[in-house]
């Protein structure tokens, strides 16, 4: 396309370039101001994999996020610490969206998250403030908190069988 496109209805392509560049098969670019009303649908990004797609604020792309997590796409891993239990205290909310007092979600509020210093679950817009909450992250805080839990069941059953013989009878119960 040499000059603007205008999109009233429906568009379709299987490839479709809006810049100055070349076009690119399978690839939509949009450059300049853009405004998508409604929903963006991509249905084969991954056949059936349901990966998400999340906006960067500081790249200011819609980036998709990869399920796959072997060791060849990470370098430097170490161990992860931190207070894990402050996932504990975070709120759920029930809330509406400007322009769509009709449709309730439900969620959490990354001003909350940064709030307990959960900052490693948010990301944050160009001029520093909460944006996003990276849920698929929350399920790390999670597991490593019933890790903990676990934990302390075991040193409880241990102090049990020690003082008694509770910890037998615990044991029988499949505890």
């Amino acid at each position: 396309f040499g000059g603007p496109v205008t999109v009233n209805d429906t568009l379709t392509a299987g490839s479709l370039s809006v810049t100055d560049g070349l076009s690119v098969p399978g690839i939509l670019t949009v450059t300049g101001d853009s405004s998508l009303y409604g929903g963006l649908f991509i249905e084969t990004l991954s056949p059936g994999s349901g990966e998400p797609l999340y906006w960067d604020d500081g790249t200011r792309k819609v980036c998709y996020l990869p399920s796959f997590s072997w060791s060849l796409d990470k370098e430097r891993a170490t161990s992860f610490k931190d207070d894990f239990s402050k996932i504990l205290s975070v709120e759920a909310k029930t809330y509406t969206r400007p322009g769509h007092q009709n449709d309730g979600e439900i969620g959490y509020v990354p001003e909350d998250f940064e709030a307990l210093g959960l900052r490693k679950l948010i990301s944050y817009d160009k001029d520093g403030m909460p944006r996003n909450i990276h849920y698929q992250k929350i399920t790390l805080y999670v597991i490593e908190v019933l890790k903990e839990l676990q934990q302390e069941v075991n040193n409880l059953k241990q102090q049990l069988s020690r003082k008694s013989g509770v910890g037998s009878i615990l044991d029988k119960l499949g505890w």
